[in-house]
């Protein structure tokens, strides 16, 4: 993988288990994993994954359980520039979603607060609270 503009931070082609996000030099680059997440709201957590998309891909990245190397790098160039994170071959693998996305039900749900992040488990079993 390169970018093959330095201009406009264009990426000449994508990778399997890779998550991208383009930003401009003035945005938190922390949005990226808030924007990953947002696929969440497409995730049919009784069927699994039976619509694929790029935005469920991305949110069943993150959270893969099985999943045990990440790396990330930014790339800077004249207008914006981009993040991306190469995860391990074992993410988003069909027949395994159950397994490593889990259901509703032992999801842990993040939640952005005003002062941080919340991390609830479902059940209410587990709180806690980042300030």
């Amino acid at each position: 993988m390169e970018i093959r503009d330095n201009s406009d931070c264009i990426v000449s082609s994508k990778q399997v288990d890779t998550n991208y996000f383009s930003f401009f030099k003035n945005e938190n680059i922390e949005a990226s994993v808030d924007t990953w997440y947002e696929g969440i709201n497409d995730y049919d957590f009784e069927l699994g994954c039976i619509k694929r998309n790029d935005n469920i891909f991305e949110f069943t990245r993150i959270i893969w359980k099985s999943s045990e190397n990440l790396g990330c790098a930014t790339a800077c160039c004249k207008t914006k520039g981009i993040l991306i994170c190469k995860y391990d071959n074992n993410t988003n693998k069909p027949g395994y979603f159950a397994d490593n996305v889990g259901t509703i039900d032992t999801m842990y749900v993040l939640d952005n607060l005003n002062n941080g992040i919340h991390i609830m488990k479902n059940d209410h079993s587990d709180k806690r609270t980042q300030s």
